[in-house]
């Protein structure tokens, strides 16, 4: 997030409330006050607990837990996937740790369900690294379950709602309108799309900005037009809606509670999901220490702040978190490395042999002297 000025950043959101007051505001109007209420949020520690229906139980399972913390200027998010199987209560885990700065974006995927990180030149399949360009690559962003950052699709970068308006065709202010599960109305903004980029953006989105909710959005609508359902093309619609909120002070205001639904052609919409936000800190110093994230020594790391040139490296990292050995490609240094090992083992395996029959030859040669001599003395 950007960071701001805490009194100037005030006293924006301090002027837009008799401004929207005194008269009906513009689309623009909202949308400002919304991004000055967001840049308000100077740093943060915050985890969000993400929950779908299991519709065979009825019954909610975690699908993400994130632990996100910011400073204004850089961002790190840990992601625990819990992914549960269909026909089994079998819970496989896979855990991200990502960080965002200024500079580069890193990512740090792990699969084991341990946790814990091979290093192995030989065995590095249960986890992946790369570093990335600010700004090239979508990630799961708690800041869009909560209603803070927008993605059109899944995988695309969540932005904040300012730069959303960028891909708009059109945005026009709707009117108040009352949410789902509130009894107070909020200010509705429509979006219509221009092109779309791929067939899972929707055709439109809808946003309610409350100013007694210090002009969070409140409430999310993506329009996704005829889709392919069981009876033929049906419309889809979903909502995500906040449904609890904790205040700050100073007009600072964060949903805590957001239940996600969804509709089919004219049926009412079922709820499907909920996200829990349990906020540890807002606009307090964060430790330094949050921000550090050295990959492990031997790991390989994907290097793709090159790849708009169309230019990927790889790098077996080194001790001092910096590119160690520069290498074509994990594969074919794995090959290598494993060929290598098999040589090594093959060598040892064969000095083994060796040693062993030379000491074998060596234990005959003493037996066949000892029973010589016996037999002599026996003879005699």
């Amino acid at each position: 997030m950007s960071g701001s000025v805490c009194g100037a950043t005030f006293v924006v959101i301090g002027l837009c409330v008799p401004l929207l007051q005194a008269q009906e505001p513009t689309a623009q109007s909202l949308i400002d006050a919304h991004d000055a209420a967001v840049k308000s949020l100077r740093s943060g520690d915050v985890q969000l607990r993400v929950r779908g229906l299991h519709r065979a139980t009825g019954q909610f399972r975690d699908s993400f837990t994130f632990r996100w913390r910011w400073d204004g200027l850089r961002e790190r998010i840990a992601v625990l996937h819990h992914q549960t199987s269909v026909s089994a209560d079998i819970e496989r885990l896979r855990r991200d740790d990502i960080l965002l700065d200024n500079d580069e974006w890193r990512f740090l995927y792990n699969y084991d369900p341990d946790g814990s990180v091979s290093v192995d030149p030989g065995d590095q399949n249960g986890v992946a690294a790369t570093l990335a360009p600010p700004g090239v690559y979508g990630f799961m962003d708690p800041a869009a379950y909560c209603l803070l950052r927008f993605g059109l699709s899944n995988g695309d970068i969540a932005r904040p709602l300012r730069e959303l308006t960028r891909r708009m065709r059109e945005v026009s202010l709707v009117g108040t309108d009352r949410t789902f599960g509130t009894d107070s109305e909020a200010w509705r903004l429509h979006f219509t799309l221009g092109e779309k980029t791929n067939s899972l953006e929707p055709e439109s989105l809808d946003v309610w900005i409350d100013p007694d909710r210090g002009f969070q959005v409140v409430q999310l609508m993506k329009d996704y037009g005829a889709v392919a359902g069981n009876g033929g093309l049906e419309n889809m619609t979903s909502y995500v809606t906040a449904e609890a909120f904790s205040s700050f002070g100073q007009g600072v205001v964060l949903p805590v509670l957001l239940i996600e639904r969804s509709a089919i052609g004219n049926g009412e919409p079922e709820i499907i999901g909920r996200t829990e936000m349990s906020i540890e800190s807002i606009n307090a110093p964060v430790d330094e220490a949050v921000f550090q994230m050295p990959f492990p020594e031997g790991l390989y790391v994907a290097d793709d702040r090159s790849v708009a040139d169309g230019v990927e490296k790889w790098f077996v990292w080194g001790a001092d978190d910096h590119a160690a050995l520069e290498i074509a490609e994990p594969a074919e240094y794995r090959r290598a490395f494993l060929d290598q090992r098999e040589g090594q083992r093959s060598g040892s395996v064969a000095r083994t042999m060796i040693f062993w029959a030379a000491n074998a030859s060596a234990l005959v040669v003493v037996v066949w002297y000892v029973t010589t001599k016996w037999r002599r003395r026996v003879k005699h």
